[in-house]
């Protein structure tokens, strides 16, 4: 007989991770090297190594070989969500969420998740957003971003030349980042006169 393959299920609480392999009979505390304090958001594992994985976290992003020791292995705030490519192996995006003093932003890694890069913020036009989602073609990541004005946006990123990335809109003149936000804003608009500029606030209410 051939004894069966436990299952790993693999949860985060707050700054913990927990590990299962008999269906939520029994839990196995592995976080070490996990800050105190940390938030987790999000736990990956690497379809190419069975005890590989990532865990994505208020203050950056976490990486294990062994489901025992953790390393930070890059550091941003808010970042929410990640994901292996299908497609070619070494590849993993994550996406940082908006938040009040943050800026939506996508990180990438080639070399299954030991460094990691960002994009600049103007590559993705400044948008705000808290969802961003991802599928993988050939060596591209197509990134979803869902926004409050905007819809859901869609943007296909080459990992292998990931700075070479079309605006969604090339007719579009205004940029307000970051939005929503509680106290600063830039507003950038191109070729245009500008004769007055009225902010509001989500309840409508007029700001200046």
């Amino acid at each position: 007989t051939i004894a069966p393959i436990p299952i790993k299920n693999i949860i985060g609480l707050v700054d913990e991770i927990y590990e299962t392999t008999d269906a939520g009979e029994n839990w196995t505390l592995i976080n070490t090297g996990i800050e105190e304090g940390e938030v987790i958001t999000d736990i990956v594992q690497n379809p190419d190594a069975a005890n590989e994985y990532i865990a994505t976290a208020k203050t950056g992003i976490y990486k294990t070989t062994d489901l025992q020791n953790w390393e930070k292995v890059f550091t941003a705030e808010n970042v929410r969500h990640a994901a292996y490519s299908t497609e070619v192996a070494g590849q993993v995006v994550a996406a940082v969420h908006s938040g009040e003093f943050v800026e939506a932003q996508l990180l990438y890694s080639k070399d299954n998740a030991d460094t990691w890069n960002a994009l600049p913020f103007e590559k993705i036009d400044h948008i705000a957003s808290s969802s961003i989602d991802f599928s993988f073609k050939d060596e591209f990541v197509i990134a979803y971003i869902a926004t409050g004005d905007l819809g859901i946006v869609k943007y296909m990123i080459d990992l292998a030349d990931p700075l070479d990335i079309p605006n969604f809109d090339q007719e579009k003149t205004l940029n307000v980042y970051p939005n929503p936000s509680s106290s600063n804003v830039t507003v950038s608009i191109k070729n245009q006169e500008v004769k007055s500029i009225s902010l509001y606030s989500i309840t409508g209410k007029r700001l200046n």
